[in-house]
């Protein structure tokens, strides 16, 4: 999307919102598999910008496949 152009709809979260859940989202899933190794898979399109954030977030081993 050029930058110029307007968005297509309203905006729903703000950039610093989307983050923060995805802080909270790695914290916790840190915490629910402490002593595992994740296996992070995408399915949906567009899923891996919102996978590198979250794997940056966490704090135990985790692969992207």
């Amino acid at each position: 999307m050029n930058p110029a152009e307007p968005l297509p709809g309203p905006v729903v979260f703000s950039a610093a919102q989307i983050h923060g859940r995805v802080q909270e989202l790695g914290a916790q899933i840190s915490r629910d598999h402490a002593g595992q190794e994740l296996v992070l898979i995408g399915i949906l399109k567009g899923t891996l910008f919102f996978l590198a954030d979250l794997l940056r977030c966490l704090t135990i081993p985790a692969i992207v496949d």
